[in-house]
């Protein structure tokens, strides 16, 4: 196999040192620029130069041979539009407002009246970068109105735009040297090359601590993105069902824009693309684990404890209200036996514990106020793999100013878990109440999660919460997974 690095910008310089010195400098002119994305989508994961050198060097791969089939100004629009794609999302607020009209339509607007400038942004971002290049084509040197119209379309059609659309997206296009540029193949490859983007190394800045979201923990987890032959291989290093359940679904959002490329490619080029296959597999780990269950059940809740010792995942440690300690922890084992003295941990103590596992699961079925003693002590924060908390509520409360009980009995531990950005599943009031009516099976909801997962649906959605506890849906909110049902008949099924 040819060496594929910088192949296509490699070419560039022969065949066109002009083309290849404009390219330079505009690599160094967006580097500030597209840090800008971070003013208002801190969290996102990344959009700047790194971003555009990953799809770059997807490019070089996907195309291969046909390299050689692509003349100076081919190499040219593709390189630009894989650095110029995103430069939409690094708007300033000027450029928003001078750009809005001629982006979104009065439809839109009409439709989305409440949408903020971080949605409209987020939603138009292709469009808005079309604009930008439109805009700034003499800073970036670009040679010809052509060569502006070409790569302002090429980036705009990284996402949603229909390639298969002749009035949109030309066959071809003629530059002033002569030289016919193949849109639809240059557009597909920038959208495949940009969605083919989602392992860790787009998220450089996620290390052994700092402010996180599930969207940047669920790429880190996708460890590579391995280009082989005929396929796409995406190498998982995560036992987290909820993390795991977002990679399958970015699987399929990617497996969907493969096949559409593909298609284009094939029924609108000359060209054509080897790897039309994406498949998963799962890195081998040996990561040192533990399960925690923090949970008001005594060890005489014997029924309750009884379908804990029927489940695939059990917890190693129960965190339990004690008199002398306030909380103890004793492995689980210890806790439901009933003979000889059970050793306990004040839990003051158990944060030394749990410093000797690489990957803390901690559940929650009472109060967050131990919970939120961890997430104090920055040290344990990269070692806290999953959070599973039953607790809260969106339309359904127990308690006064709208609250659930088991938040409303700590609030200020409830607005510390969704201010840490780490790992976190909730199940709130609104399924436990409509969906069970056994209350041993209340206690246990998060393991039950944790042994079945395919029972139960989760969605990524971002909450916030007020100084008595009560949760709310909200745009600007912590990114958490949130339960919203279980399939039907499982509880009766499994319990």
């Amino acid at each position: 196999m040819r060496d594929t690095e910088f192949y296509c910008e490699r070419k560039l310089e022969k065949l066109n040192p002009g083309y290849s010195r404009i390219v330079k400098s505009v690599a160094v002119v967006l580097f500030n620029a597209l840090e800008k994305y971070k003013l208002f989508f801190p969290d996102f994961t990344d959009h700047t130069v790194l971003h555009s050198l990953h799809v770059l060097e997807f490019c070089n791969v996907i195309i291969g041979d046909c390299a050689d089939e692509l003349n100076e100004d081919e190499l040219f629009i593709l390189i630009m539009s894989a650095y110029l794609h995103d430069c939409g999302m690094g708007i300033t607020e000027d450029n928003y407002k001078e750009l809005y009209e001629r982006v979104v339509s009065s439809e839109y607007r009409l439709k989305h009246p409440h949408d903020n400038i971080k949605d409209t942004i987020r939603s138009f971002h292709h469009s808005f970068s079309k604009q930008m290049i439109y805009k700034y084509a003499p800073l970036f040197d670009i040679p010809s109105e052509q060569h502006m119209q070409a790569i302002a379309l090429v980036s705009e059609s990284h996402r949603k735009t229909d390639l298969f659309d002749e009035h949109y997206m030309p066959a071809e296009m003629m530059m002033p040297s002569g030289n016919a540029v193949r849109l639809p193949y240059l557009a597909a490859l920038i959208r495949l090359a940009d969605e083919l983007d989602i392992a860790s190394d787009r998220n450089l800045e996620i290390g052994d601590a700092g402010q996180q979201t599930i969207f940047k923990l669920m790429h880190h987890a996708i460890r590579r993105m391995r280009i082989e032959e005929d396929r796409f291989v995406l190498e998982i290093d995560t036992d987290d069902p909820a993390l795991y359940d977002d990679i399958l679904q970015e699987t399929d959002k990617l497996k969907e824009t493969l096949a559409y490329c593909v298609s284009v490619i094939e029924r609108r080029t000359p060209f054509r693309i080897a790897q039309t296959k994406i498949d998963l597999t799962r890195i081998v780990s040996d990561k040192k684990k533990v399960i925690v269950l923090d949970t008001d059940m005594r060890a005489d809740d014997t029924a309750a404890l009884s379908l804990i010792n029927t489940l695939p995942v059990k917890p190693d440690y129960v965190v339990v209200p004690h008199p002398q300690y306030g909380a103890a922890a004793i492995l689980f084992s210890d806790y439901c036996s009933e003979a000889g003295t059970k050793n306990e941990i004040p839990f003051a103590q158990f944060e030394a514990v749990l410093s000797g596992f690489d990957a803390v699961t901690y559940i929650t079925t009472g109060a967050l106020t131990n919970l939120a003693q961890l997430l104090t002590k920055e040290e344990m924060l990269p070692r806290l793999s999953g959070i599973y908390v039953m607790g809260g509520g969106i339309q359904t409360f127990n308690g006064e100013n709208e609250t659930e009980s088991n938040f409303a009995r700590d609030p200020q531990a409830v607005k510390k878990l969704l201010s840490v950005g780490l790992n976190v599943a909730i199940f709130p009031l609104d399924v436990t109440e409509n969906s069970i009516s056994d209350t041993n099976v209340k206690k246990i909801l998060p393991l039950l999660y944790l042994s079945h997962p395919d029972a139960f649906v989760l969605q990524d959605t971002r909450l916030v919460s007020d100084k008595y506890g009560h949760t709310a849906i909200d745009g600007d909110g912590e990114a958490v997974h949130l339960c919203t049902s279980i399939k039907d008949g499982f509880i009766q099924e499994s319990c």
